[in-house]
Order: structure tokens, then sequence, then C-alpha cells
């Protein structure tokens, strides 16, 4: 009776740790589900540009969205430390209160639309659009996942793009004779601009949520072509996949 008893306890322990060991690996496939590796980036915010014009003012509606699909290389098992390279587009809608134009050395300028006094004129919207084919590249670290699955995350990064597609639009008064007429003008790919970008990255979140900031290393005309602006941007992040 002893030996039977001994078998029964034996049995029992085996089927209970057998049922734990199910439950914990359920669970961490539950986490694993939960845990997005941040493939699928989808980002917002203010775009602004340092360096610029004194006379040049950029608008706090200017704007910024971007979309990367990243493919997430873990460095260890914890998947704390990864390597993601990445392909996407990011576009710039950058408002402003200048007329951009050349001088006689066909260099670009900036003149500032006058906005009060006699000369003042009137204006709607005044935007210089640029969207790249983006390679951004990201070292990125993360704690271990707490109760609910989900991280903190941090991701260091460098991207490079290639101009696509840029214009300059304006909506307002003819600012050619100062009249009240109301005109609407468009210029694409304007002279001078760097046809690529570089810069550096860094996003910083829990879980799918993120800010994010961009500094642009390359200006945005071509060096000794026009004015030395570097392009930044600051926002958030949703990330998914």
């Amino acid at each position: 009776m002893r030996i039977f008893a001994i078998l029964i306890s034996f049995f029992l322990c085996a089927t209970l740790s057998t049922q734990a060991q199910d439950k914990v690996n359920e669970l961490k496939k539950d986490l694993d589900a939960v845990d997005a590796r941040d493939r699928l980036i989808f980002e917002f915010g203010h775009t602004n540009w340092i360096n610029k014009p004194d006379d040049s003012q950029v608008k706090w509606y200017s704007r910024a969205f971007n979309v990367y699909f990243m493919y997430d290389i873990p460095f260890n098992k914890g998947k704390n430390i990864a390597f993601a390279p990445g392909i996407g587009i990011g576009t710039n809608v950058v408002a402003h209160n200048s007329f951009i134009g050349l001088d006689t050395a066909d260099l670009t300028i900036f003149t500032a639309i006058p906005e009060e006094g006699e000369d003042a004129i009137n204006y709607t919207r005044n935007n210089l659009s640029t969207n790249y084919f983006d390679v951004p590249l990201e070292l990125r670290l993360r704690s271990n996942p707490d109760k609910f699955g989900r991280r903190w995350k941090a991701a260091l990064g460098f991207k490079a793009g290639y101009l696509f597609n840029a214009h300059t639009k304006y909506v307002g008064n003819d600012f050619r004779d100062g009249s009240d007429r109301e005109i609407k003008f468009k210029e694409f790919t304007p002279v001078n601009i760097n046809f690529f970008r570089y810069g550096y990255t860094l996003r910083v979140g829990y879980s799918n949520f993120n800010l994010i900031g961009y500094y642009s290393a390359s200006t945005l005309f071509e060096l000794d072509r026009g004015p030395g602006i570097n392009p930044f941007f600051i926002g958030f992040s949703f990330n998914s996949l």
C-alpha cells in the first residue's frame, strides 16, 4: 500500500508539473504576442529649421509624417538588444514667411514676406514640401517584459534619404505687383535643393508608443548654394507588428 501511495503521489506531482510548465509556455506565447517587435512604425510631429535666415520664421503647424517598415534582429534570447534596418517614406511640410528665390549668381535666397505696414502682403499658404525615400537604421535597447508583456524601449539611429518630390506652394495676394488679387503659385523642385539627406534619430517610450526626434546633419540646400539650413523633427510614433 505504501508503494502504491508513493506511485500515486509521484504521478500527481509529474502531472501537476507538466500542467504548470504548459501554463508557463502559454504565458510566454501570450507575452510574445503582446510584445511588438516594432516592425511597422508611424511617426507624426512638428518639423522645423535650424540655421535659417534671421528674418525667416517657421510656423508652429509645420508637420511631418513618416512610415517605415523595419526588420528587427535581436542579439540575445531576451531580445533586450537588437539591430533594425528598414525602408520607408518621409514627408515634411514646412510653413514659413519667406519667398524662396535666386540672386544674380543663382544662389538660393530667402526674402521675408512683409506682414505689417503699407507693404503688407496677405497670404493663407506659403509652404515648402519635401518627400524622401528613407533607409533608417536603429540600435534598440529594451527592458525585460513587465506583467503585461510590455517593455520600456530606447533606440539610437541613423537614417539617409533621397528626395523624390519637392515643391513650394503659395496662396495669397499677388506679390509681384502688391495687388489684392489672389494668386496660387506652385514651383516643383526648387533650385539648389539637396537631393540627399542624412541624420540622427532617437526614440524612447513604452510598449507601442514612443517620443521621437531627428536632426539632419545634411543641409536642406546644397552647400554654398543656399542657406545652411538643418531640418529637425520632434513628435511621437506608434509601432506595431
